[in-house]
């Protein structure tokens, strides 16, 4: 999949998620667009639920992020999380 992104788009970012065997890949990402800092998280390090907010803030506060963008990791059974 990421070399058919890259095939479309050079300029691809990616992060690690819970099943990924991939090395190069970090856990986490910060990206700077103009005046902007975007906060890119795969999510199973957040787990978002109704008490994991306070972990949200404390990932946009530490990593000093306007925005952040999570994915939707799924339990076992396929569903997700959020």
């Amino acid at each position: 999949m990421y070399d058919y992104l890259r095939s479309i788009c050079a300029d691809v970012h990616v992060t690690k998620g819970d099943f990924d065997d991939q090395k190069g890949y970090s856990e986490d990402e910060v990206l700077s667009i103009g005046d902007f800092r975007i906060g890119l998280c795969h999510g199973h390090q957040v787990r978002v639920s109704a008490g994991s907010a306070v972990l949200c803030v404390l990932f946009v506060v530490q990593q000093g992020v306007s925005w952040l963008l999570l994915a939707s990791p799924a339990s076992p059974g396929g569903e997700p999380t959020l």
